[in-house]
């Protein structure tokens, strides 16, 4: 399975954005085709930053490299397996400080990926 041609490309011909607003619709594309991306949380972590209360937009080197990153993370990433309800699965996951993933695998090869970062509560959170 492979993500949609046509969102990858609305995602490759975007622009930079120039203001929150243009972040939050970019954004918006990144997540709807996130499952096909690993380590997405952590790949768009300065993006995401740029949205938060209080926090003044300033399009900067990080914010431009990680937009490049993700596109092209994007636009090749792993095809993913059909699931098979015959095949047994594996969820294989991970965590940090800062964010959590998964993959849900079968036979070796990925079905789906998901990922999370952690609000500033959450952080402070015991990570056993």
């Amino acid at each position: 399975m492979n993500p949609n041609p046509d969102e990858v490309n609305a995602l490759l011909d975007m622009q930079a954005p120039v203001n929150k607003k243009e972040l939050q619709t970019l954004m918006g594309v990144v997540t709807y085709i996130d499952k096909f991306a690993p380590f997405l949380s952590q790949s768009t972590k300065s993006l995401r930053s740029l949205l938060k209360n209080k926090v003044v937009f300033e399009w900067g080197e990080n914010q431009i490299r990680e937009l490049e990153n993700s596109k092209q993370n994007m636009s090749r990433a792993p095809i993913l397996q059909f699931y098979d309800v015959e095949k047994p699965v594996v969820v294989s996951v991970d965590s940090s400080s800062k964010a959590l993933g998964a993959v849900l695998l079968q036979g070796g090869f990925p079905v789906a990926y998901a990922s999370k970062s952690l609000t500033e509560n959450q952080k402070n959170w015991a990570q056993i």
